[in-house]
């Protein structure tokens, strides 16, 4: 859930060192740019996570706000 109808947001996913892993770093992430409560976040290989035992999530927000998020 979050409103970025005036900036964005990205997700990038890192590894448990804090890192980006290669495919889901910022560069590779479709910025959201709109207001809904359901924003499913697309890389540049898809919409999976990858199969990890442990990651990270960093949400990168400009003039957006974020108030919720799941894992799927």
């Amino acid at each position: 859930n979050a409103d970025t109808s005036a900036g964005q947001l990205v997700v990038e996913v890192l590894d448990a060192q804090g890192q980006p892993i290669p495919g889901y770093s910022a560069k590779d992430v479709v910025a959201i740019k709109s207001d809904s409560v359901r924003h499913p976040v697309r890389w540049a290989g898809g919409d999976a996570l990858p199969d990890l035992r442990t990651f990270r999530l960093r949400f990168r927000l400009r003039n957006a706000n974020l108030f919720s998020f799941s894992v799927r």
